[in-house]
């Protein structure tokens, strides 16, 4: 799943990775279907960049979770977001 300057980012717990895998390169932060506290807070910090035009590829176990995770992430000027969907539709990229 290496794309160059494309961020992963994992919204599911870690228990839920800890049990189904993730992809190496993905960035962690757990969000539910109300809110994303990390996210929320420090958007810069858990990305790791100020760019925002950086291609920024979500996923959690259904999708609706990463779903919330775009709504923060487009109120704090990231576009270039895409809702990937569950991991288990990610097999193809594994």
């Amino acid at each position: 799943a290496a794309l160059p300057n494309v961020i992963w980012l994992d919204v599911r717990t870690p228990q839920e990775i800890k049990e189904n895998g993730s992809f190496d390169e993905a960035i962690q932060t757990t969000c539910t279907l109300e809110s994303c506290p990390d996210l929320e807070a420090d958007t810069d910090r858990v990305l790791s960049t100020k760019n925002k035009d950086t291609p920024i590829i979500l996923y959690c176990r259904t999708g609706r979770r990463a779903t919330k995770a775009k709504e923060v992430l487009n109120a704090n000027g990231y576009h270039n977001v895409i809702n990937a969907g569950g991991w288990d539709d990610l097999t193809y990229l594994r």
